[in-house]
């Protein structure tokens, strides 16, 4: 992933555009156009202007002519909020239409099998064995499985068919104030290598969702000795299913319009659709009233949406204050989780529960001495900026590296109707943490602050993670875990995905070495991010295998980096004349994927199954177990509704599926669930029928038993049977359906 964030340059408190239009555009695209303005103020010939993506909400009964009229680019519509490319530096102009509610951009995301199919039962729906499927296969076949990800190789042999011939329907490829680029043929799919050769992580995600099953090669596997030749092992949830890739720049406006793209395709396809993201951002309102929230939400219209919950469940990245009483602040230092003279670069927010403003004190605290050497206190500054540094801080030019800043902007959001204030900071202590950055909150009676930090690095990871923390100061508060929840996640209609150990034990690889695992098999895993959404919801919805999961990686980022020799993996094919490599990865980034393969399972049996409808199956069968159950609090909180269960969600899809659209002849044995419950008591349910006869015949063609219902369902007693094999004829409205009936 490419980081291009346009921050830290030679800033100052801005003075241009109308204080009206600054009030509309978000904190971290005030920050982004600042720096770029002040980068051009000094210069007699300006650098190239940029065209940047913006995410512009238009009030209420608004047309998007008026955006359109100053020369915009529509890149996505959806209806009030639209997706626009425009120069960076008319921003202003585009805020200040009448006909715009907000402009948002700059906001940049980050990317966050065969054990895991076993535990959950999903290798017994693809092969038709679970009990109560009726022999019937789910593959996702029929289904479209989607993606927006980063190091994407489309042409691994885990996404094509047995004859070589691509799974992947389409390839969309969004970039930061660009066209759209579509490869939506055979040929033009075939000549696309990836978009980013330094990354992985994508074909990895969608190898968990959709790699196909047959691929030959060599592997290791848990259980068995040595090397071994033959089908690789480590497919994914949905083998059967087609596949659109979407990819690209990872701020919210591309997200966001190659998500479009690829629900769009589906669309046209007449397929049901689910969509996964393994990325995202700690910062932000948390808040459903968003435009990027609203968003998704919206897309979750036409297609199921999974997203990671985070990986940050183990750093104390949240704060959260009531102000009641006589605590009415709130007092935190923002330090490195490493060396207390480490490197620090970082975005932190702080979010009000309403549109009062709080005073927000920046301050220099000295340790050795207890008190406070430098002070700044930050007010509603209605969408301006301001930037703290050496220049108007001694403390900062005496006790950090030069170059430390923090860059500040606050302002009431027009969506989520919050104040807020929002950072960008650069710091490096040079006196091993004697003093220190913090921030001091005065609040009002009755409201509430919450705040998010979250370190920026290079690559996927940073070096150094921010957190908040007391440093052992009386009046200052610890940093907590319990708000670390991807905020994109955080949507009425998505589907947040949290991670569980399904494997704990060391993946060998086909060489010397392995990759080794940790946690405690089946409970949480330590990086699963949780918290609470604006509105009270508790996140993530449901939690499923993300630790150690063996999935494709690109060729090219192997190529590029090294990074994973041809001995140091777990498999590897040399099919289709190409190398495909696998290799273990962990996170949240690969549950959710795995959420994403089972519910392209249960669209499989049920297509018509809407946003709601999924929700409502998968946290009404959820496993709960002595994990699940914890006596901690919190770590409960963190398994949300506990963990997926593929099984069971898929017969409720299919009697949900029978009981809305009625009983029909071509589902005869789709529809007829027989399920064991001990001791010769068998379950029989004909999935939405008004009532049923059940008769049993022995070998020799008697009738042995003979029962019936009004009802769909009805427990079947074959205590009096001898143990044997006997079969059963269902009859309904919808014909006579026969099966074998075990009897032991």
């Amino acid at each position: 992933m490419k980081r291009n964030l346009l921050v830290f340059g030679l800033l100052a408190t801005a003075a241009c555009g109308s204080v009206f239009a600054q009030s509309k555009i978000n904190g971290a695209g005030r920050l982004m156009l600042d720096s770029y303005l002040t980068q051009n103020s000094g210069r007699k010939a300006p650098a190239k202007d940029i065209i940047k993506s913006m995410i512009v909400t238009l009030n209420e009964g608004a047309s998007r002519e008026a955006v359109e009229e100053i020369g915009a680019e529509i890149y996505s519509d959806f209806g009030d909020i639209l997706i626009v490319g425009l120069p960076l530096s008319r921003a202003e102009e585009l805020a200040a239409l009448d006909a715009v509610k907000s402009v948002e951009f700059g906001n940049k995301n980050r990317v966050y099998m065969d054990i895991a199919r076993e535990n959950t039962g999903v290798d017994d729906l693809h092969s038709g064995s679970a009990e109560g499927i009726n022999n019937v296969s789910y593959t996702g076949k029929g289904v479209v499985v989607g993606l927006f990800d980063s190091g994407l190789d489309p042409n691994h042999a885990a996404f094509r068919n047995s004859d070589g011939s691509s799974r992947v329907n389409a390839v969309f490829v969004t970039r930061d104030g660009k066209k759209d680029e579509a490869y939506t043929t055979p040929e033009a799919i075939s000549a696309f290598d990836t978009e980013d050769n330094t990354a992985t992580h994508g074909t990895h995600v969608l190898g968990i969702i959709a790699g196909s099953r047959g691929v030959e090669g060599r592997f290791t596997q848990q259980g068995k000795n040595g090397v071994q030749n033959g089908e690789i092992p480590y497919y994914g949830v949905a083998p059967e299913a087609d596949i659109i890739v979407g990819c690209g720049d990872f701020y919210d406006e591309e997200i966001l319009r190659g998500v479009d793209q690829v629900v769009k395709h589906a669309k046209g396809m007449g397929k049901p659709a689910v969509v996964n993201l393994s990325l995202g951002s700690n910062v932000g309102p948390h808040d459903p009233n968003s435009a990027t929230s609203k968003t998704l939400d919206r897309l979750a219209e036409d297609a199921i949406i999974c997203i990671s919950a985070g990986n940050e469940g183990d750093h104390n990245i949240a704060v959260q204050k009531n102000f009641t009483g006589r605590s009415t602040t709130l007092n935190t230092f923002i330090s490195p989780t490493t060396a207390p003279g480490a490197a620090l670069l970082y975005n932190a927010e702080f979010w009000a529960n309403n549109d009062e403003p709080f005073a927000l004190d920046l301050v220099l605290y000295n340790k050795a001495t207890g008190k406070i050497i430098e002070k700044r206190t930050i007010n509603n500054m209605e969408g301006r900026t301001f930037t703290w540094n050496s220049s108007n801080c001694p403390g900062l030019k005496t006790y950090f590296a030069a170059g430390a800043q923090v860059y500040v902007s606050s302002n009431i959001d027009p969506n989520t109707g919050r104040y807020y204030v929002r950072m960008q900071n650069s710091l490096q202590a040079t006196s091993s943490g004697s003093v220190l950055f913090g921030v001091n909150i005065k609040g009002q009676q009755g409201n509430s602050v919450n705040g998010y930090v979250s370190a920026l690095g290079l690559g996927y990871y940073s070096q150094d993670y921010a957190q908040f923390t007391n440093e052992g100061v009386t009046g200052y508060a610890l940093g907590t875990p319990d708000g670390s929840i991807n905020e994109m996640a955080t949507g009425k209609k998505v589907i947040s995905v949290g991670a569980y150990v399904s494997r704990s034990n060391s993946v060998q690889f086909i060489g010397n070495g392995s990759y080794a695992g940790n946690g405690t098999r089946n409970d949480i895993a330590d990086f699963s991010s949780y918290g609470t959404t604006s509105d009270g919801r508790s996140l993530p919805l449901i939690c499923a295998p993300g630790a150690q999961i063996v999935s494709a990686v690109s060729r090219y980022s192997t190529e590029y980096a090294d990074a994973y020799s041809k001995e140091a993996i777990p498999a590897i094919s040399n099919s289709f004349s190409r190398i495909s490599p696998y290799y273990p990865m962990q996170g949240t980034s690969m549950s959710s994927p795995f959420v994403a393969g089972t519910v392209a399972l249960w669209l499989q049996a049920w297509p018509q199954m809407s946003s709601e409808d999924c929700i409502r199956i998968m946290t009404e069968t959820a496993k709960q177990d002595n994990y699940t159950n914890t006596n901690d609090v919190l770590k409960r909180r963190r398994w949300g509704n506990g963990k997926i269960d593929p099984v069971a969600g898929l017969k409720e899809a299919i009697r949900l599926s029978a009981s809305i659209e009625g009983v029909s002849a071509d589902d005869t044995e789709k529809n007829l669930l027989v399920s064991a419950l001990g001791n010769r008591l068998y379950e029989v349910c004909y999935v939405g029928a008004e009532g049923m006869s059940v008769d049993v015949y022995n070998l020799q063609g008697a009738k042995v038993m003979s029962t019936s219902t009004e009802g769909d369902t009805m427990e079947l007693d074959a205590a009096s049977l001898a143990g044997g094999i006997y079969v059963m004829a269902v009859t309904t409205d919808a014909g006579t359906v026969s099966r074998k009936l075990a009897v032991k």
